[in-house]
């Protein structure tokens, strides 16, 4: 999701407990959630493995890494 009314950002939200509407997508974590995640420097296009696992940690999800080659559960974006 993107947002901001100058310049633009990436946000990061779980997806576990979302609704969709026909015209609006409804997450289960709250506006102070979001803002207040951490702040995610992207290069190229794809998280670091400390960027996913404190993204996880501030939603409070239980965080594993997957025994993948890069380490990561998130995809690209």
């Amino acid at each position: 999701m993107k947002e901001g009314f100058i310049g633009r950002h990436l946000t990061f939200v779980p997806l576990g407990g979302i609704r969709i509407g026909p015209e609006d997508l409804q997450v289960s974590v709250t506006k102070d959630e979001v803002c207040s995640a951490p702040n995610i420097e992207m290069h190229g296009e794809e998280l670091t493995q400390a960027d996913e696992s404190a993204l996880y940690h501030h939603f409070e999800l239980n965080y594993t890494p997957p025994d993948t080659e890069s380490g990561r559960r998130l995809a690209r974006r």
